[in-house]
């Protein structure tokens, strides 16, 4: 092991790269995983110049990264291994989306479904409201049934204390012919 194996400086990726985004995606990668900087550098840099990124990561081997000059079987091991969770970290993000975009459809769905309960429940108590204004204006409600009950009890009533009222005075009225004519009569029996 020499110094440069052992070395555990960190750096930022776009510090260490600062105008090439795929060297420093691949460097920081490298560099999270353990990989030392002067070993992450420099294979960042040779995916990079060989232009290796997510589309063509696949495609990458023992051999093609001998052939890029990774000469460490343990380095080739290394970012091959890398390169195998990276896509696999890859292809769950794209299943996790695709996923999110199935339950963003449910979702929508699902609230689409209520809006369209609240509606029928809305158009449901409109009606109701209608039905209950047409029965206040028609003069159809329990109360208003109740009142004009009430109203001709006490109509009734009214009448029966007139009538019974008028039958008083008629009597009275009588009582007072009576009395004026048997006094009349008899004054005039006395005569």
């Amino acid at each position: 092991n020499t110094s440069e194996d052992t070395e555990s400086t960190y750096m930022d990726p776009d510090e260490v790269f600062p105008t090439d985004f795929l060297a420093s995606c691949w460097y920081g990668a490298m560099i999270d995983r353990g990989l030392t900087h002067t070993w992450a550098k420099q294979y960042a840099q040779t995916l990079s110049d060989n232009q290796i990124g997510e589309n063509n990561a696949a495609m990458v081997d023992d051999d093609t990264l001998k052939a890029f000059g990774v000469s460490k079987p343990e380095h080739r091991k290394f970012i091959l291994e890398l390169m195998d969770s990276l896509i696999k970290e890859s292809k769950k993000q794209v299943q996790e989306e695709n996923n999110m975009t199935v339950d963003w459809e449910s979702q929508v769905e699902k609230e689409r479904q209520e809006v369209e309960a609240e509606i029928k429940e809305i158009l449901s108590r409109q009606n109701h409201f209608e039905q209950q204004l047409a029965a206040i204006f028609s003069g159809n409600t329990e109360r208003q049934k109740k009142l004009r009950a009430k109203r001709a009890e006490e109509r009734i009533r009214r009448d029966e204390a007139r009538n019974e009222a008028r039958r008083e005075r008629a009597l009275k009225r009588a009582q007072s012919e009576i009395e004026r004519l048997q006094k009349e009569f008899n004054t005039k029996l006395r005569d």
